[in-house]
């Protein structure tokens, strides 16, 4: 039996878009207050759902779906106010636990805002005086970053190579999405993108002891999500996510400098830019519908690599894996993975459970603090081909049009040769005529 002393359980559930983490957080609340007698409130960890006017869009839990069980950081944020940083989120968030956890309740986080998550799960994971120091040249050089909606796309990686070159080497010239990202977080943050991975070693968990920490993860087979997505997107349009989209264009055009739209806050998210085209007479319904399919297919890939590379492979986290490809299974598995981890630690304080093994990270690891595992790599033979990172570059050479340029570029040299000798015989005679 745990001890009197054991902590609350405090619990994490992350997954990608559409794999049913609002559901099962709901689920495991439900179960919680019937088990441990405790009322249990949900943090919502989702940056676009933070946001008001766009509920539909951004698949924020309504009335019905919440089950009567309370819901933090929903529509709290006004459109135009500057985007919420990650660090104000924490500071918001952490003051919300302990609120809860004073009320003698328990709370769990939900969400897909994958740097959000993190910096509650890890103490100063993202910003800290260490790496952060004032009045130094890399204060001086983020200081100078420019608004990024002023630059063009082909000048971003310029402008990264000047600012952080580690984070500059790590990406291809043409990944314009993560160039972008990286630039956002040595602006926002006001620190090197860099130097918050290199400080990414001496993380620790936020809140103590690690045991308390029981972290869910939503996963499903991708076609099914796939799947799943696309119909989720027809399913908003029913529910009547253009006339949504409309009436917040409507009621906010008019307070927008410029035409270009902003690229930050919830006028970037999935669900609206998508439509934003239609809406001012660009393009029409359908490629807007069928942007945003793909768009959220690609962002659910992402989550995906996010706790693959970043969550799973810490050692001090214990990630349970809830599959729910079977939709109509999925409270049998939340049942025989969540209620089982939780009753463990609830009863004996075992986390992680010996009879729900924790979610095995199965790839390769690479140290965090090395960016430089990650470099471009310009290749010698083939003109103007830029590869990211040494398998990729491994890769290359093995291609067929690199062995023929590969061959070609070593018969001109070996060509080159004789004329060098007979150079260099030349030269030697005509000294010897000197000298004579």
């Amino acid at each position: 039996m745990a001890s009197p002393s054991t902590p609350s359980p405090l619990v994490f559930i992350v997954g990608s878009t559409g794999t049913g983490k609002s559901k099962v957080g709901v689920c495991i609340a439900k179960w919680l207050q019937e088990r441990t007698g405790k009322k249990v409130e949900i943090l919502n960890v989702d940056a676009m759902q933070m946001y008001k006017g766009l509920p539909i869009a951004t698949n924020q839990v309504n009335d019905g779906e919440d089950e009567g069980i309370p819901h933090h950081f929903l529509g709290f944020l006004d459109p135009l106010d500057d985007p919420i940083t990650v660090g104000d989120f924490t500071e918001k968030a952490v003051n919300m636990i302990e609120k809860i956890e004073n009320d003698g309740k328990i709370p769990i986080l939900v969400g897909g805002s994958n740097y959000y998550m993190q910096s509650l799960l890890l103490s100063d994971s993202l910003v800290t005086e260490e790496h952060n120091p004032a009045d130094t040249e890399k204060s001086k050089i983020l200081a100078k970053i420019p608004d990024l909606n002023t630059i063009k796309d082909a000048d971003l990686h310029a402008l990264l190579t000047k600012t952080d070159v580690l984070m500059a080497e790590k990406y291809h010239p043409n990944d314009i999405r993560r160039i972008r990202r990286s630039l956002e977080i040595c602006k926002i943050e006001g620190v090197l993108h860099s130097d918050i991975i290199k400080a990414q070693d001496k993380e620790r968990l936020r809140f103590t002891p690690n045991t308390r920490n029981i972290v869910f993860c939503t996963d499903c087979d991708r076609n099914t999500l796939y799947d799943r997505l696309d119909n989720r997107v027809d399913k908003m349009v029913e529910r009547g996510i253009v006339a949504e989209a409309e009436s917040f264009w409507e009621s906010l055009k008019n307070k927008i400098p410029g035409e270009t739209l902003p690229t930050k806050g919830v006028f970037s998210a999935i669900g609206f830019k998508e439509l934003h085209p239609y809406l001012t007479g660009k393009s029409d319904l359908a490629s807007g519908l069928t942007t945003l399919k793909a768009n959220t297919r690609r962002y659910a890939k992402q989550q995906q690599q996010w706790i693959k590379n970043r969550i799973l492979p810490r050692d001090n986290i214990f990630v349970y894996r809830i599959d729910t490809t079977d939709s109509a299974k999925w409270r049998e598995q939340t049942a025989k993975v969540a209620f089982t981890v939780l009753e463990g630690y609830l009863s004996e304080g075992k986390n992680p459970h010996p009879d729900a093994l924790p979610y095995v990270f199965s790839g390769e690891k690479t140290s965090r603090t090395d960016v430089g595992v990650f470099k471009l790599f310009k290749c010698p033979v083939c003109p103007g081909k830029v590869l990211a990172g040494e398998e990729q570059f491994r890769i290359h050479k093995r291609s067929k049009r690199h062995k023929i340029l590969d061959k070609k570029q070593k018969r001109a040299e070996k060509r080159k040769e004789p004329e060098q000798e007979g150079g260099e015989r030349d030269t030697d005679l005509s000294k010897r005529q000197k000298l004579e």
